[in-house]
């Protein structure tokens, strides 16, 4: 999650605040996750799959001197591989190239907004049960949930491991991109998922409301109780509850107003006095449920 699509994200709210009454009750939580099939990664050169076969050979000390075992490190980068369109699409970056009103027109679609209110009523009581532990209305988990992925249509495909050893040996920003993969080795190491099915976006963004690994790895919960902080699952609820949890430690306030005038978190500003971003996304919110 970025903080500008959090603040994106505000444009759904007003649309979704009508959907918090009770309706039915949510399913059942953990249930088993059946795994999409991933991407596949496309021919890289000789000299690229060499370069990054080299880079998880010398990383590897860097990962087990941070904590990695020594077993964790060699089973996940097993399938390690240089993926040509993680590099095309970190030199693109098209999500930010256009207008945002642009932008806040898909996010406000007539679909997603019916799609938002139907998950505000199948998942009601989960939604409750977040709300009463963390603080953090609904309509905000909700709206953060649909911006990131779709509710969880668009989670992403590419396995995270190849992803991010790619970005790491070969991105603009390598640093960055290393504690990324350190990160995610960790979160194997938990067990919380295995290699395979591990996926998300091509910049390593993963689950249903696209946790960076660092984030995940201090925000994920487990509120289902099974053992695992799954938010690739199907079923949404630890990273929903995961969600709400980073919100909460990011700054929002129990029981405070979040309609015009509440504050964002980590700005400590007004939303309705913020900069221009986060002002469309208000406005949005405005004309399409109002406050």
């Amino acid at each position: 999650m970025t903080m500008f699509r959090i603040l994106m994200s505000t444009a759904l709210v007003g649309a979704l605040a009508s959907c918090a009454g009770p309706m039915n009750r949510a399913p059942g939580g953990g249930g088993s996750y059946a795994a999409p099939e991933p991407a596949p990664i496309p021919a890289a050169s000789a000299g690229d799959e060499a370069g990054l076969k080299n880079f998880v050979q010398s990383f590897r000390s860097r990962a087990l001197s941070s904590g990695v075992s020594a077993a964790t490190y060699d089973r996940a980068m097993r399938i390690a591989r240089y993926n040509p369109d993680v590099i095309r699409l970190d030199r693109k970056q098209a999500e930010f190239s256009r207008p945002v009103w642009l932008y806040l027109d898909s996010a406000v679609s007539d679909s997603r907004i019916d799609t938002g209110r139907e998950k505000a009523a199948r998942f009601n009581s989960t939604l409750s049960a977040i709300e009463a532990r963390y603080g953090v209305p609904r309509e905000i988990v909700l709206a953060v949930w649909g911006m990131e992925s779709n509710f969880g249509a668009n989670r992403g495909k590419m396995q995270i491991i190849p992803s991010l050893a790619t970005l790491a040996y070969d991105g603009r920003r390598g640093e960055m991109f290393q504690k990324q993969l350190i990160a995610s080795l960790k979160i194997l190491q938990a067990g919380d998922v295995d290699p395979e099915n591990m996926l998300g976006s091509w910049a390593g963004a993963m689950g249903h409301t696209q946790f960076m690994p660092t984030s995940y790895l201090e925000y994920a919960v487990d509120f289902t109780g099974d053992g695992r902080r799954d938010i690739w699952s199907d079923d949404p609820t630890d990273a929903l509850a995961s969600t709400a949890a980073y919100l909460a430690r990011s700054g929002w306030r129990r029981g405070e107003a979040w309609g015009g005038g509440g504050r964002l978190p980590g700005t400590g500003r007004g939303v309705t006095g913020a900069a221009s971003t986060q002002r469309c996304a208000i406005l949005s919110a405005e004309r399409i449920g109002g406050w």
